[in-house]
C-alpha cells in the first residue's frame, strides 16, 4: 500500500456502497485490469484505463481524489457507479501516494506465443536458397 495514498479505504467504501461492486472492482484490480493510471496533483484527479470484464476493450475512468465526490467512466454503466471506477480507486489506494511526482503507470500487455514453422520464421530469399553451412574447424 502507498504510504500516503491518494484515496483512503474508508472513502472507497463510503462512495461504493454496494458490496457487489466493491468485490468486483477489487477482483478487477487484483486481476491486473487497470492498464494505465495518472494522478494530477494540482487538480487532485486520478485518471486511468480499465479493461472491460468480457471484451478486449478499455474504459476511461476519472476519479476526484481525497474524498471521492464524482467518478466518471465511459462504460455503459459509467453514468452511475461501476466496478471500473472501484478498480481504479483500489489502484490509487495501493500504488499512488500524494507525495509522488507526476507519473504515469502503464502496464504492458503480454504477447501470446504461437507456433510457426521454420520457413515462416526464416523466410529465405532466392539468393539464400542454396546456402549451406560449412563445418567449422577447431
Amino acid at each position: 500500500m502507498a504510504r500516503n495514498p491518494v484515496i483512503s479505504f474508508a472513502c472507497i467504501l463510503s462512495y461504493f456502497d454496494e458490496k457487489k461492486i466493491v468485490a468486483k472492482g477489487e477482483n478487477a484490480f487484483n486481476s491486473g485490469h487497470v492498464q494505465q493510471a495518472q494522478f494530477d496533483k494540482e487538480l487532485k484527479i486520478l485518471r486511468g484505463e480499465v479493461l472491460a470484464s468480457m471484451k478486449k476493450k478499455t474504459y476511461k475512468v476519472s476519479i476526484g481524489s481525497n474524498e471521492i465526490i464524482k467518478c466518471t467512466c465511459d462504460c455503459p454503466r459509467g453514468l452511475d457507479i461501476c466496478h471500473h471506477m472501484c478498480a481504479l480507486a483500489f489502484f490509487g489506494l495501493y500504488n499512488i501516494s500524494v507525495t509522488d511526482l507526476a507519473c504515469s503507470w502503464r502496464v504492458h500487455k503480454q504477447k501470446h506465443d504461437y507456433v510457426q514453422t521454420a520457413e515462416v520464421l526464416f523466410l529465405l530469399s532466392n539468393e539464400m536458397a542454396n546456402y549451406k553451412v560449412i563445418k567449422q574447424s577447431r
